[in-house]
C-alpha cells in the first residue's frame, strides 16, 4: 500500500496501479493514471484530482471518493467514461460529489457516505452491474436536467435505486419487470420531479379513458418517471417513498398510481394498482403494462370545463401541428399552448380564442413553426371568462429539425475581473431555455450571476480569481464549452 500526499505525473510518463494507492492531497500532471485490474485508488484530497491522462475501466478496479469537502466526478478518458467499481465515503454526510461529465458504472456502485449529484449529466449502470447502501446521506441526487441510467438485457431482476433530488432522499426500493420485449439497446432512464402531478386533474372519459373527472383532493407533490428504450409490452412492479412534506389531504386515502399511455391507445391514462402505507411513506404498484409516472393519490381526477376529446401534437418538417377536439364548453374565453423542455416548466407560445358556451364537436389546430431540437413537451391552458383555468394533458415530440449547432462565441477574451463577458447564441436556439456553468481548471463547479438577454447570455465575472475557466452552455439537447481567460 501507499499512502502519499500529492501524486504529479508529467510528460509521456504514465503510472499503472495494481496495488492500493491513497492519495490525500491531490492527483496531478500531463501525464497518465491508469488504474489496473484489482487496482484500489483511494482520493481523499481537497486539492487537484486533474490529471490528464486517467484511466479506471479495468476489471476489478476500485476508485473511492472519501475527500472532507465537496469533490467532482473524475471524467476517465474512455469514450464513455466508464468505472469499474466505485465508492462514494466522504468524511461527513453533507460533503458530495457532482458529475463533471456522463459516467457508466460497469460492475457496482457503493454508497456510503455523500451524495453524487448529477447536474446535467447522465449516470448509467450498465447491464448486471448494482448499486449497494443509500441512505438519507448518501443517495443519487437527480438536481437538474441530469438523468439516471439502469441498462438492461432481461427480465427478472429486482433492482432498487436510491434516487432523490436536492432536498430528499425518495428512493424506488425495488423494481421488478416480470416479462418485456427487449430490442438492441435496452435501457430504463429515471428521474425525479418535486411537485404536485401536472395531469391529476385531467377527464379523459371522452377519449375513452377510465377517469371520472372529479376532483382529487389527496395526493403527493412528488413523481417518478421511468423512461424506456427498446423496452415493449412490460409487465412489472414497483415500490417507491415519498417523505411527509408532500402530503396533500389525508394520507390514509391515497392509492398507488401510474400514469402512462395503455397498450395499444394513443392517449395517456391513470391506472388504479396500488397502495399507500402511509406508516412508511411506501406506495407499491403491481401489474404495470406500460412505463409512465409512478404516482400517489385517492381515486379521482379534476376535469377540465371543456371536454376535451383529443389533444395530439404532430411532427412535420419543419413544424410541429398541435390539433384537438371539444365536444363541449362552458364560459370558455381562450387556449393557450404552451411548451417546454423537460416536462416541467412550460412557458406561453400562442393563444387561440374559445368558443364561450358549445355542445358542437369543435376541431382547433395551432402551429408551432419555430419547434425545439430534440424532445420537447406541449400542454393546453384553457382560461375562463372570469379569469380561471384548468391544463390538458401533456404531451411529447421528438424534432430532429434544424442542424445548426450551438456553437457559442465569447467577448472579450481575456476578460478583465469584474466586467460582464458576453456569450453570444445562435438565433435558432431559445434563449430561455438555455443554462450556464462556469468550470475553473480544476474542474470544479463556480458559483457566478448572469442574466439571460436577447442575443445570448451576460456573465458576471466579478469576484472571480485570474486563470483560465471553461463556459459551459447547454439548451438540454446541445451543449457548447468555450474556454476563457480572467486577469
Amino acid at each position: 500500500m501507499i499512502s502519499i500526499g500529492g501524486i504529479i505525473i508529467d510528460g509521456s510518463a504514465s503510472y499503472t496501479n495494481i496495488g492500493t494507492v491513497l492519495a490525500t492531497d491531490r492527483l496531478t500532471g500531463t501525464g497518465t493514471f491508469i488504474n489496473g485490474t484489482n487496482g484500489s485508488l483511494s482520493y481523499s484530497g481537497d486539492g487537484d484530482f486533474d490529471i490528464t491522462s486517467f484511466t479506471a475501466s479495468a476489471i476489478g478496479n476500485t476508485v473511492t471518493y472519501n475527500g472532507t469537502s465537496d469533490q467532482v466526478f473524475r471524467v476517465t478518458t474512455d469514450t464513455d467514461n466508464n468505472y469499474y467499481n466505485v465508492v462514494i465515503n466522504t468524511s461527513a454526510a453533507e460533503n458530495d460529489l457532482t458529475l463533471a461529465s456522463n459516467i457508466t458504472i460497469d460492475n457496482q456502485l457503493t454508497l456510503t457516505t455523500g451524495d453524487v449529484f448529477l447536474a446535467s449529466n447522465r449516470l448509467t449502470l450498465a447491464d448486471g452491474a448494482t448499486i449497494s447502501g443509500g441512505n438519507v446521506d448518501s443517495y443519487i441526487g437527480i438536481d437538474g436536467s441530469g438523468v439516471f441510467r439502469q441498462n438492461y438485457s432481461t427480465s427478472g431482476a429486482t433492482l432498487a435505486f436510491p434516487l432523490g433530488d436536492t432536498d430528499d432522499f425518495s428512493p424506488i426500493t425495488a423494481l421488478t419487470i416480470s416479462s418485456a420485449t427487449f430490442g438492441a439497446s435496452p435501457f430504463l432512464d429515471f428521474s425525479i420531479s418535486d411537485l404536485d402531478h401536472p395531469s391529476r386533474d385531467v377527464d379523459n372519459t371522452a377519449a375513452g379513458g377510465d377517469d371520472d373527472g372529479t376532483a382529487a383532493v389527496d395526493y403527493i407533490s412528488r413523481f417518478w418517471t421511468i423512461a424506456a428504450n427498446d423496452i415493449t409490452s412490460p409487465q412489472y412492479s414497483a415500490s417507491y417513498v415519498y417523505v411527509d412534506a408532500d402530503v396533500t389531504g389525508t394520507e390514509a386515502n391515497m392509492i398507488g398510481t401510474l400514469y402512462r399511455t395503455p397498450p395499444g391507445e394513443g392517449f395517456q391514462d391513470w391506472a388504479v394498482i396500488g397502495v399507500v402505507n402511509a406508516g412508511t411513506n411506501t406506495v407499491s404498484i403491481s401489474n404495470g403494462d406500460a412505463f409512465g409516472d409512478l404516482y400517489a393519490m385517492d381515486n379521482t381526477v379534476n376535469r377540465l370545463p371543456i371536454v376535451l376529446i383529443s389533444f395530439v401534437a404532430k411532427v412535420t418538417e419543419s413544424t410541429v401541428v398541435l390539433e384537438w377536439v371539444t365536444a363541449s364548453e362552458e364560459n370558455n374565453d381562450f387556449y393557450t399552448v404552451e411548451r417546454s423542455l423537460d416536462g416541467r416548466n412550460f412557458y406561453p407560445m400562442l393563444t387561440l380564442g374559445g368558443t364561450g358556451d358549445s355542445e358542437e364537436l369543435l376541431n382547433y389546430k395551432a402551429t408551432d413553426k419555430s419547434p425545439l431540437f430534440g424532445r420537447s413537451f406541449y400542454r393546453l391552458k384553457q382560461t375562463d371568462f372570469n379569469g380561471q383555468f384548468e391544463y390538458s394533458e401533456i404531451r411529447s415530440v421528438f424534432y430532429r429539425g434544424h442542424s445548426e449547432a450551438l456553437d457559442i462565441s465569447i467577448y472579450p477574451n481575456p476578460i478583465n475581473a469584474n466586467a460582464v463577458l458576453k456569450v453570444k447564441i445562435p438565433s435558432v436556439f431559445l434563449i430561455h431555455y438555455l443554462r450556464l456553468q462556469l468550470v475553473d481548471q480544476f474542474g470544479r463547479s463556480v458559483n457566478v450571476k448572469y442574466q439571460l438577454g436577447e442575443e445570448g447570455i451576460y456573465m458576471q465575472t466579478t469576484n472571480l480569481k485570474a486563470g483560465l475557466y471553461i463556459v459551459h452552455v447547454t439548451d438540454g439537447i446541445s451543449q457548447a464549452k468555450k474556454k476563457v481567460i480572467v486577469r
